[in-house]
């Protein structure tokens, strides 16, 4: 949970240009105190029934497109795929369940992403084709999204930083250079990964 809203703190900071925090709180482990302050402020102004109900994350189901012939290949793109046998899904916590199992598209709590078998590649989420857009300056949400399952982390070699760091899509083929804004076109990377893709002499300079 804490690590949800330091993401959702960060993002409103990058992409939104919202500061949601006070001008002092300036770094993540900073941001991390200032949730849980929040958090328990909600806990102690919160009547009885409401301290006792849960709290549980939307989840992601991931299922392959029915009747596509799986590629070996693929199964290296995204962790657990080759563990997704026909007629069925898996949650984004690795658990199996039947496809007629899987929630309804209007089901709030719940979300459905499909992955090519051939190519390893998210193709939609809760129906939606997820490269509708191609020409789209940013990443749209459902994309950021199928990314977090793909990608799972920062994609540049030896960084670990979790999608809880609110990464940035990045376009392999920059976007003013032709690059389309599609799944094949995008990974993850962290804002000073990021900035190193774009300015790789700005590690000197530093």
């Amino acid at each position: 949970m804490i690590d949800q809203m330091v993401a959702g703190g960060l993002h409103s900071r990058q992409y939104d240009k919202v500061e949601k925090l006070p001008e002092d709180v300036v770094s993540v482990e900073q941001m991390g105190a200032q949730a849980l302050t929040r958090l328990a402020e909600v806990y102690l102004n919160a009547s009885p029934e409401r301290r006792g109900q849960s709290h549980r994350p939307k989840t992601l189901f991931v299922n392959l497109v029915p009747g596509s012939a799986r590629n070996s290949a693929a199964d290296d793109t995204i962790p657990g795929l080759a563990e997704i046998p026909d007629g069925c899904a898996m949650t984004a916590y690795g658990e199996l369940v039947p496809d007629e199992g899987l929630p309804s598209m209007r089901d709030s709590a719940a979300s459905l992403l499909t992955v090519d078998a051939v190519s390893g590649e998210p193709i939609a989420l809760d129906g939606r084709e997820l490269d509708a857009d191609p020409q789209a300056r940013l990443a749209s949400a459902d994309q950021r999204t199928a990314l977090a399952f793909r990608d799972r982390e920062c994609s540049e070699p030896g960084c670990s930083r979790p999608v809880t760091w609110s990464l940035h899509a990045h376009h392999e083929t920059a976007y003013q250079d032709g690059g389309a804004t599609v799944m094949s076109n995008l990974v993850l990377l962290c804002s000073e990964h990021h900035v190193l893709r774009h300015h790789p002499d700005h590690r000197h300079a530093a």
